[in-house]
């Protein structure tokens, strides 16, 4: 094989690659943004799932990153599978953005639920009034 067949297969193979990489990060952070999803409806611990979603999200931002610096090199000429994978990426993506979007929205209420009871919790002195068998409670 000449050089230049070499390294026209080098960067179909690379951006290909990272494509295919790209698609299967993209179709577990949908899988797992379902899941972290039905786990904040029902109000159960959803750690695990938010860390594997920053996870994946780490790992598509540095392929993301990678394919940039393919493309900044080369144009690639894409065949019909890997135009049908970017179709499906555009698909995917499009459907991640709204739900990212809920789960963000839902820590956003989860925090202001926080702070409003921080907030009420301070308005009390740790003191208490006894009398007759009873306490009260003193607000500042």
């Amino acid at each position: 094989m000449d050089d230049a067949k070499y390294v026209w297969w080098y960067v179909m193979s690379a951006s290909s690659n990272y494509l295919k990489q790209l698609h299967s990060q993209t179709v577990e952070l949908s899988a797992g943004v379902d899941r972290l999803l039905e786990t904040i409806s029902t109000e159960k611990d959803n750690e695990h799932e938010m860390n594997f979603i920053l996870e994946i999200m780490d790992k598509r931002e540095s392929i993301i990153s990678m394919f940039d610096e393919e493309f900044k090199k080369n144009d690639p000429v894409w065949s019909e599978e890997e135009q049908a994978l970017l179709v499906e990426l555009k698909s995917l993506q499009g459907a991640i953005s709204p739900k990212l979007n809920r789960i963000f929205s839902s820590y956003q209420v989860q925090l202001q639920r926080f702070q409003q009871g921080k907030k009420v919790a301070k308005g009390y002195y740790n003191q208490s009034v006894y009398a007759d068998g009873t306490f009260i409670d003193k607000k500042k």
